[in-house]
């Protein structure tokens, strides 16, 4: 069962990531909500460099994105990550990212109910454990599934 508890991510839109309006430029979420993974991978003790360093990787099968309110140069952003589905060789998960803090009762909501908290984007990410070998699936070690929390 997939962990329900949200891995809580905090930064904020450097100048460097908006267009002439200042506002964060569209691909640059994609930045973020990737460093807020990698976060999310090493706080449950799983290094994405050492699953590079070993020949493995997860990889983007798809995404869908969901642009509903801009964010803005200095914004404070809070990006949540939830595991909400696994397979023997992928992962799906919701990632969402507010411009506030949120409460720790917040952390225990389920993905599906992350637009109470004023969402401002949402993503939603299949990625699939490969061998970088040759690009084909691989299967979970019973230690990340556990460390995932499945």
């Amino acid at each position: 069962m997939p962990n329900r508890r949200s891995h809580v991510y905090r930064t904020h839109i450097e100048f460097e990531d908006v267009d002439s309006g200042g506002v964060l430029h569209h691909p640059k979420y994609l930045n973020l909500y990737e460093r807020a993974r990698v976060s999310f991978l090493r706080d449950r003790g799983l290094s994405f460099k050492e699953m590079l360093d070993s020949g493995q990787a997860l990889a983007v099968r798809d995404l869908q994105i969901s642009y509903l309110k801009p964010l803005y140069f200095e914004d404070e952003v809070t990006i949540l990550t939830q595991v909400v589905g696994v397979r023997p060789a992928s992962l799906q998960i919701a990632q969402a990212m507010l411009n506030r803090l949120i409460s720790d009762d917040d952390k225990g909501l389920e993905a599906k109910d992350w637009g109470r908290l004023g969402v401002l984007n949402q993503m939603n990410l299949h990625l699939v454990y490969v061998s970088l070998q040759n690009m084909t699936p691989i299967r979970f070690s019973d230690e990340q599934f556990a460390a995932l929390g499945i």
